[in-house]
């Protein structure tokens, strides 16, 4: 477990060092090895919170920054951020940025009005997702299998 979260961390350096730079998906990486340390502590039995704290962190920034140029991560970023809220017992939060998918599809079938070219096939499978979670939101097992 040792060998594994300080693997993890130093990817997590590595990152960090791609996010001054402003790398792209440097957050993104920030978040998900994050992600993989708060399983790993999981798995042990101890508490993770804090590091669900630092990647919901990371995912915001990554949000803000518009730092994933790919629509499907950059999709899959605000659903984490959805996850981790409700996962946080913040469910306001996880609500607004149910907010950010709408407002994501409505932008995209006003441009696909002068772009045929565009669709909503990425921006609706996430919503989806990140909708089902809601629904779910106050199941006991909701993040059973994380």
């Amino acid at each position: 477990m040792d060998s594994a979260i300080a693997t993890y961390k130093l990817a997590l350096a590595r990152a960090h060092v791609e996010a001054f730079y402003e790398q792209p998906y440097a957050l993104y990486k920030l978040g998900a090895y994050s992600l993989r340390i708060a399983k790993i502590i999981m798995d042990s039995g101890g508490d993770n919170r804090e590091v669900f704290r630092e990647a919901l962190g990371y995912y915001e920034e990554a949000f803000r920054m518009s730092n994933c140029p790919s629509e499907e991560i950059e999709m899959q970023v605000i659903y984490s951020i959805v996850a981790l809220n409700l996962k946080l017992d913040d469910p306001k939060k996880a609500n607004s940025y149910l907010g950010v998918f709408t407002n994501l599809h409505n932008e995209r079938a006003n441009e696909m009005k002068e772009n045929p070219k565009l669709n909503l096939i990425i921006i609706n499978k996430w919503i989806e997702k990140a909708k089902m979670l809601w629904e779910d939101r106050d199941r006991e097992d909701l993040f059973k299998d994380e």
